[in-house]
């Protein structure tokens, strides 16, 4: 039995002891405080050996009843309240699994829009395991545990579950347990981050260290490397520029999403560049003035592998600063509290 709102759905089998052997599938939907049975759905399907599985929606308007048997199986979501048949999956896939905001339901590895008729959004990369509590994120196993964003409609994690078969997965903030028939692990790491490498080393090309270094542009902890304008030359040269270099093992990696978290002084405009490999040049990626609170500026870059070294897998970023308006103070200040890249399969 599911319980949710204020009615329960009861689901089972009953084998048919007739010549033909046939099974019933019996659904009840009752309202709990009264007793009284909203509807019952049945249905007789050839054959014996058939299972009946259910699920309920965590607003409790929904249903999920799928059917499997020897010659094969379907799925049927019912509105619970009228017993309306809203929509058919004509294949068994395992028992549905609603997100919690009621939008969503798996279907072995289908992922489908509960407000569109069940339409078809996605086919995930392994068999559909849990939500997560906000429904931004969920979890597939096929032999790996990955982490699929509803958002991006791609992995952006993977784990090696180190289970035959993942049975029960739990979500904690970042932190997941799962497991399979009483072998239980856990994961202590926000499964939306990718895969994560933050700066390695810190090369001032120009301006002037006014406080802080490396470490502290290696975590988001308000501890900044502040950095006053140096000697420019010609026309056009930032007065602030420097680099940081990483590497990472990510090198069949889709997408690179590179974060700086910064703040400056008032018209400080900041230049984001990662280097290219492939054509041995810097490329600009994203530029805007900075806050003059921390403020994390995010992008995400395709074709990866032109901005990871190949075989060795380093990365490389650099950041520029200079001035675009009026400037009634000297010098002025950017600063950085954090630097990292990210990489998406």
């Amino acid at each position: 039995a599911d319980v949710a709102s204020n009615f329960t759905c009861l689901s089972g089998t009953i084998e048919y002891k007739g010549d033909k052997g046939n099974t019933w599938i019996d659904t009840y939907c009752t309202e709990v405080l009264t007793g009284h049975i909203l509807w019952h759905w049945y249905d007789v399907v050839p054959g014996s050996q058939w299972e009946a599985y259910r699920t309920l929606s965590p607003d409790g308007q929904l249903t999920a009843i799928a059917l499997d048997g020897p010659s094969g199986g379907r799925t049927e979501v019912i509105n619970c309240p009228d017993g309306v048949l809203l929509f058919t999956i004509d294949h068994f896939a395992g028992p549905g699994i609603f997100s919690p905001d009621n939008h969503w339901v798996l279907i072995g590895t289908e992922l489908r829009d509960v407000r569109n008729s069940g339409m078809l959004v996605a086919t995930l990369p392994g068999r559909g395991v849990a939500f997560s509590p906000d429904s931004h994120l969920l979890a597939c196993y096929d032999g790996s545990l990955k982490i699929y964003s509803l958002d991006l409609l791609r992995t952006v994690r993977m784990f090696d579950a180190k289970v035959e078969n993942i049975t029960d997965l739990a979500w904690n903030g970042g932190l997941m347990i799962y497991g399979s028939y009483g072998n239980y692990h856990r994961c202590a790491s926000d499964p939306s981050l990718g895969f994560q490498s933050l700066a390695a080393s810190l090369e001032i090309i120009r301006g002037n260290v006014a406080s802080g270094g490396l470490a502290d542009i290696q975590d988001a902890d308000d501890q900044r490397l502040v950095i006053r304008p140096g000697l420019v030359f010609f026309s056009g040269q930032p007065p602030i520029e420097i680099e940081v270099d990483s590497r990472t093992d990510q090198q069949d990696a889709n997408i690179i999403e590179m974060g700086i978290e910064s703040s400056g002084d008032t018209h400080v405009l900041q230049t984001i560049m990662l280097f290219d490999f492939e054509l041995k040049t810097w490329t600009e990626v994203g530029a805007g003035e900075v806050s003059q609170i921390d403020d994390l500026k995010v992008v995400d870059v395709e074709e990866a592998h032109r901005f990871i070294q190949d075989g060795t897998g380093k990365v490389r970023a650099k950041f520029r600063y200079s001035s675009t308006g009026p400037r009634f103070t000297y010098p002025w200040f950017a600063r950085i509290d954090y630097a990292r890249w990210r990489f998406f399969n």
